[in-house]
């Protein structure tokens, strides 16, 4: 059975200036992704890339990318509205 693994906010690992932890997750993920059944998604913003890219796992990750350009305004709209109706729904069915 195919795994899925979502790490969202990535960033929160840059937050803290521990270097022995980003290695420890970076290494624990590693292992991961390296398995045929094993998807892992990262999920990061755009700022803090540089840190990324400083990792020894960088070079496993580089050609792995997949950027996603931020919502205009009407775009955010639509995201939260579509969200809040499906949840109310959801509420009327229960």
């Amino acid at each position: 059975r195919r795994r899925v693994i979502v790490l969202d906010p990535l960033e929160e690992i840059f937050a803290e200036d521990d270097a022995g932890a980003r290695e420890t997750l970076f290494c624990l993920l590693g292992g991961l992704w390296s398995l045929p059944w094993c998807t892992v998604i990262l999920c990061m913003r755009a700022d803090f890339y540089g840190a990324l890219m400083a990792e020894r796992c960088w070079r496993e990750l580089e050609t792995s990318q997949y950027p996603v350009a931020p919502l205009d305004d009407a775009g955010l709209r639509d995201a939260i509205v579509r969200k809040a109706r499906r949840h109310r729904d959801v509420r009327r069915q229960a």
